[in-house]
């Protein structure tokens, strides 16, 4: 699920709402770093990841650096890769409706952090 909050300044993404998994992440522009992301992972641990667009269809999310990290469970997120697969846009009774279907690869760091 996607919201935007804070005025629109950013979008939550929610998933596994209402269950122990439940995680959030959030996307929000960062002055001249351009777009970033943090995801709060049920994990307790806190990955950040910068925007780099490779194509007007392909979206990588790069690891910036991560907190929270408890050395138990050192697995964080390392990067995400968004691709849009299919794109309609609809107009419904003058209001323009864009839905987007996307392929979604995370990608995991299982290397223990040294900061």
């Amino acid at each position: 699920m996607y919201r935007t909050v804070s005025g629109g300044t950013a979008v939550e993404e929610r998933i596994f709402a209402n269950t122990p998994q439940e995680m959030v992440t959030m996307y929000h522009g960062s002055g001249n770093d351009g777009l970033l992301m943090t995801h709060y992972c049920m994990l307790g641990n806190q990955p950040r990841l910068y925007l780099e667009i490779t194509d007007r269809k392909a979206f990588d999310f790069r690891f910036l650096n991560v907190a929270g990290i408890d050395r138990k469970k050192t697995g964080h997120m390392g990067g995400m890769k968004m691709t849009i697969l299919d794109e309609i846009l609809s107009n419904r009774n003058g209001l323009i409706l864009r839905v987007v279907k996307l392929r979604i690869q995370v990608n995991l760091s299982l290397q223990e952090n040294k900061t």
